[in-house]
């Protein structure tokens, strides 16, 4: 044997056998799969190995519960088959093959939820539905259980429209508004320096006299064509305070 063989197979060997609580019924149908796993992992085939097993990997509770179910045989005397079938019997119960199916056929997407989400949660739905075509009754709910009437109307418009073309569809279409949400969402500095724009102050006009030229206003006549400097009533007497150096209407 080679040291990589020797190393796996003491990998193997440290391996521990999955749990399981009747605090949790719901959660047999995986435990009584991930033992059978184990037991492939492990080289387990005797069937009196299979049940010590079983029995050391279940919780105290479920122990004595076990004890109860088997009556009048002692678990010592059953077969695994017998034991996986009475807790079969009781922790996953027949489901009601209706109500089962008006809970696939309510399903919608929820708000936030992703659709690649939304799928996997319709096909676990689908496990105790019992359907013959299971992909169209996938497909169907999948298309009327979108939030998106835009996607809902671009699938109603395909002809052949299967389950495949349908998770292609909507997966890049999911994919292509994360896009534009990212970029519509980008700050103004991550904005390519090609599609900035730059505004440009004018240039300030050259002043004179305290006032910009060509907006001159003569503070002795109000006169726009001439500064004080220039006026010829700098040394007229105003009207109405009698002062020299302006006239009234200044």
């Amino acid at each position: 044997m080679s040291d990589s063989q020797g190393r796996t197979m003491g990998q193997i060997a440290t391996l521990q056998p999955p749990h399981f609580s009747c605090e949790h019924p719901s959660a047999w149908a995986v435990f009584e799969e991930r033992l059978y796993f184990f037991f492939t992992a492990q080289g387990i085939a005797d069937d009196q190995q299979k049940c010590a097993v079983l029995l050391t990997a279940v919780s105290e509770q479920t122990f004595d519960l076990l004890r109860i179910l088997v009556q009048p045989k002692a678990l010592e005397d059953c077969k695994y088959a017998e034991l996986v079938g009475s807790s079969r019997t009781h922790f996953c119960p027949p489901p009601n093959e209706i109500v089962q199916r008006f809970r696939f056929h309510s399903r919608v997407q929820r708000e936030g939820e992703t659709i690649s989400d939304f799928v996997t949660d319709l096909r676990r739905l689908t496990a105790k539905c019992n359907f013959l075509e299971l992909d169209n009754m996938i497909r169907d709910r999948l298309v009327c259980g979108l939030r998106d009437e835009a996607l809902q109307c671009r699938l109603f418009a395909q002809k052949q429209l299967d389950l495949a073309m349908a998770s292609s569809l909507v997966e890049a279409y999911e994919a292509a508004r994360k896009d534009v949400e990212c970029i519509r969402t980008r700050q103004p500095d991550e904005i390519p320096i090609d599609r900035m724009q730059i505004t440009r102050s004018p240039a300030p006009q050259r002043p004179g006299n305290g006032v910009f030229a060509g907006h001159l206003n003569c503070s002795r006549c109000a006169d726009t064509r001439h500064d004080s400097r220039q006026c010829p009533f700098k040394n007229a007497r105003c009207a109405y305070c009698r002062r020299i150096g302006h006239i009234q209407r200044a």
